[in-house]
C-alpha cells in the first residue's frame, strides 16, 4: 500500500499525535505544482514546494488519493498499489515521503476503499464471486 512507508523512514519516538496542534494543508495535487511543463501538478512539483510550506507553518499534509484511476480525482482506483503515472513514479514518491519527514512534518493521504471499480481486483472478486 501506498501508505505504508516504514521502508523509506524509520519511525522515531512517541507515535501520539495531538491533531489539534497540528496546521494540515489539505493539497489536491493534481493542480498544486507542475515540475514538468505538462500542466499537471505532481510529486516532484510538490517536494520543491516543500520549504515554502513549512515556512507557511504547515506541519501534515493531506493529499487526495494518487492511486491509478480512471477518474480526475483519483477516487475508485483500478489499482490500490499504483501511483497514477502523471503524477510520478514510485521513486518519486518515496522521495517525497522522505523530504517530508526530513522536515518533521507528517503525511497523511485519502483512501477510500469503498470507492472501486471494474478492473479493481476487489470489484473482480465480489462481482464475480458473491458468496
Amino acid at each position: 500500500m501506498l501508505l505504508s512507508c516504514s521502508e523509506v523512514h524509520e519511525n522515531k519516538g512517541n507515535n501520539t499525535v495531538n491533531w489539534q496542534d497540528e496546521v494540515i494543508y489539505h493539497v489536491m495535487q493534481r493542480s498544486f505544482y507542475d515540475s514538468s511543463g505538462d500542466r499537471h501538478g505532481d510529486l516532484k512539483g510538490i517536494t520543491g514546494k516543500l520549504d515554502y510550506l513549512e515556512e507557511l507553518g504547515v506541519t501534515a499534509i493531506l493529499f487526495t488519493p494518487l492511486y491509478k484511476s480512471d477518474f480526475y480525482h483519483n477516487y475508485f482506483p483500478v489499482d490500490y498499489e499504483k501511483i497514477d503515472p502523471r503524477y510520478g513514479s514510485m521513486d518519486d514518491y518515496f522521495e517525497f515521503i522522505e523530504a517530508v519527514h526530513d522536515r518533521g512534518m507528517k503525511f497523511i493521504m485519502d483512501m477510500e476503499t469503498q470507492y472501486v471499480q471494474n478492473g479493481n481486483l476487489w470489484f473482480e472478486d465480489s462481482y464475480m464471486n458473491p458468496e
